[in-house]
């Protein structure tokens, strides 16, 4: 697969990251039903010569289950704050206690793979796992671990071979 490199894009979706306004969807098989999170952390570039989205997941999530049983992810990522709400509840609310997609109303799609994706997002990612690494404790920089794990929880960077980029209603790669 030849790389994605629309720098434009690129730049939307970090600042779409680091704003909260992206929603990692994950399932647990083709039929399980779709859980969305809320993500502030992630990475879009190029490891091990492939196209790469790292997703930074603790193992406390719902998600994180869900990622361990079936290896494919997408990164629905939103350019404004029209759903706000879609946000704060992908974010703060557990799909143990609600079927937030059905909740919220927020509709889906299935790409290759089946992989489920949100047909509003301005950019979707399609992610197949191939790497997943823990964080260790006492490997991080003290003000990261005192400010983001104090000892626990540490997240897992799930690293997910971008096999395809859609915007808006076309395919980009």
């Amino acid at each position: 697969m030849s790389g994605y490199d629309d720098k434009e894009l690129k730049q939307k979706a970090f600042d779409a990251v680091k704003n909260g306004r992206a929603l990692l969807c994950s399932t647990a098989g083709d039929h399980a039903p779709v859980n969305a999170m809320t993500i502030g952390w992630g990475f879009w570039g190029t490891v091990w010569n492939k196209d790469v989205f790292l997703a930074y997941v603790r193992p406390g999530r719902h998600t994180f289950q869900n990622l361990k049983i079936w290896p494919r992810f997408s990164v629905n990522l939103f350019f404004d704050d029209r759903y706000k709400n879609w946000f704060q509840v992908c974010g703060n609310e557990s799909f143990r206690d609600k079927d937030k997609i059905t909740d919220l109303g927020i509709p889906l799609k299935r790409g290759p793979q089946s992989i489920p994706f949100i047909e509003k997002a301005d950019l979707v990612l399609l992610c197949r796992i191939i790497a997943v690494q823990g964080l260790d404790a006492g490997s991080l920089p003290e003000d990261v671990e005192s400010r983001f794990y104090r000892g626990e929880d540490y997240h897992h960077l799930f690293y997910g071979e971008i096999i395809r980029v859609s915007g808006g209603s076309r395919d980009l790669l």
